[in-house]
């Protein structure tokens, strides 16, 4: 796993971009790129787009990755907004889970 975090001085950024090599694919593996957020106070800066690009760029010099992947919140149409003016399109996938009440 690697994680990518952007600095604005003098203020850090809150967000980071942990991707890990997951699902396999017939063509390679995709890398997820998870736990993403932007302070609101940096947000319409093109944060995400600088970091997805440097990804995006890590990723294609890779033989062994055939995409990226993520999972956002249905409700968030801000962030799928931004998703697919960067090319990413909805995959068709749910996701489920079960949680544990402690």
């Amino acid at each position: 796993m690697s994680c990518f975090i952007s600095h604005h001085q003098p203020t850090p950024l809150r967000q980071g971009v942990n991707f890990y090599g997951g699902n396999y694919h017939n063509d390679g593996v995709f890398w997820w790129i998870q736990s993403v957020y932007v302070h609101p106070d940096f947000r319409k800066r093109s944060v995400f787009k600088s970091l997805y690009q440097h990804v995006e760029t890590s990723s294609r010099t890779n033989p062994t990755v055939c995409g990226l992947r993520l999972y956002v919140e249905k409700e968030n149409t801000h962030a799928q907004a931004v998703y697919h003016r960067l090319g990413m399109k909805d995959a068709g996938y749910t996701v489920y889970e079960v949680e544990w009440k402690r």
